[in-house]
C-alpha cells in the first residue's frame, strides 16, 4: 500500500522534453498544430493503476475524468497561450493534487494579428477616400466642362439673335 502521492511530469510535448517534473513553456511556430503530450508517474507498487487527471487550459473547459492513459492529444487550430496541467493517483487514491503544467504558446500568423487588421483597416479607408475624393474631383471637372459648353452654346445663340 502506497501512502505518498506519486510524482507527476511531462516525457514529451510536440518533439520538444520538457524538464522532469518542474515547469517549463514552449513556443510552437504559428499555425495549426496536432500536440501529443506524454506524461507518467512513478508508482513502485503498482504502477498500472495510476490513474492521471488532465486538463489543457485554452481548450479543455474542465479537467477530464481520472484515466490510465499517459498520452493527450489536441488539435490547436487558433493562436494562443495554453496550460497543460496532469497531476496522478496512485492505486491507494492518493492524489498528487500539485501535479506538473506546462505553458504553450502558438503565435499568431502576421495577418492574424490586430496591427496587421488595423493597418488594413487604415488601407482600406484611405484607399477609399481616395477614389472618394478621385470620383469628386473628376466630377467637378465634368461638370466644368459641362458648363463651358453650355456657355459657348448660349454664347453662340446669343450673337446668332443679335445678327438676324
Amino acid at each position: 500500500s502506497a501512502t505518498r502521492s506519486p510524482p507527476t511530469g511531462a516525457t514529451d510535448v510536440a518533439g520538444e522534453t520538457p524538464a522532469l517534473p518542474g515547469p517549463r513553456s514552449i513556443s510552437l511556430g504559428p499555425g495549426r498544430h496536432a500536440v501529443e503530450f506524454h506524461y507518467t508517474a512513478t508508482s513502485l507498487v503498482a504502477p498500472s493503476k495510476i490513474r492521471f487527471k488532465r486538463q489543457l487550459v485554452g481548450v479543455d473547459r474542465t479537467g477530464r475524468e481520472p484515466e490510465t492513459s499517459r498520452v493527450a492529444s489536441y488539435d490547436l487550430s487558433s493562436p494562443g497561450d495554453y496550460t497543460f496541467r496532469v497531476s496522478a493517483c496512485n492505486n491507494d487514491g492518493i492524489w498528487n493534487e500539485t501535479g506538473t503544467s506546462l505553458a504553450l504558446t502558438v503565435p499568431p500568423y502576421l495577418w492574424q494579428t490586430w496591427t496587421f487588421k488595423m493597418g488594413s483597416a487604415l488601407a482600406i479607408f484611405i484607399a477609399v477616400g481616395g477614389v472618394i475624393r478621385f470620383v469628386d474631383v473628376r466630377d467637378e471637372d465634368l461638370l466644368r466642362a459641362v458648363r463651358q459648353l453650355v456657355d459657348a452654346q448660349l454664347d453662340r445663340d446669343s450673337k446668332a439673335k443679335r445678327t438676324r
